[in-house]
């Protein structure tokens, strides 16, 4: 999970991506990215694994030194991942 703050708000932005990736590379280019592209800076906040099927975000990043925050499962949750999905 990454925060994003600025004067007015803090946002949290989860990022799903499968367990072949290492924490600490993905953060590094997505703080890289966010950098460059919006001149902002993110930070990487809490980190760990999330099941699909149950819903939860559980465990650690080995390679971040971060666990899985309070919040991470209904971060992740409550954001609509198919707004345009035709029913």
């Amino acid at each position: 999970m990454f925060e994003h703050k600025t004067k007015d708000n803090t946002t949290m932005i989860p990022v799903i991506f499968p367990n072949t990736l290492i924490h600490k590379d993905v953060a590094e280019a997505i703080t890289e990215f966010h950098k460059k592209k919006y001149n902002a800076d993110i930070k990487a906040v809490s980190a760990g694994e999330y099941n699909a099927q149950t819903g939860f975000a559980f465990g650690k990043s080995e390679s971040l030194g971060l666990s899985s925050g309070k919040d991470d499962t209904q971060v992740i949750n409550i954001i609509d991942y198919f707004p345009f999905k035709k029913e």
